[in-house]
């Protein structure tokens, strides 16, 4: 989806559009490291009552969601996150 928005922000009328890709490295004992722990340790929290109520929860969810906070914060944890922005100018 990310790799649309340029048409998307064309089909609506908007000029100039340029797009951006961007790559994070958040690696642990880094402050991006943390802050994606941070962000980890909260998203599973939030989405278990969807993925509940939605009958995708496994009934190793809490194992598996404590492994993976214990993962994030080993020395050699490293997640990739790709980004894509995408801007353009709307004719007045």
């Amino acid at each position: 989806m990310a790799h649309e928005l340029d048409r998307l922000l064309s089909e609506s009328g908007c000029q100039q559009v340029q797009t951006r890709d961007y790559t994070l490295e958040l690696v642990a004992g880094t402050v991006g490291g943390q802050n994606f722990y941070e962000i980890a340790r909260f998203g599973f929290q939030t989405w278990l009552p969807f993925l509940q109520k939605w009958g995708c929860a496994s009934e190793d969810y809490d194992a598996l969601y404590e492994q993976a906070l214990i993962e994030l914060q080993q020395p050699d944890s490293r997640a990739t996150w790709y980004l894509v922005t995408a801007w353009g100018t709307k004719p007045a």
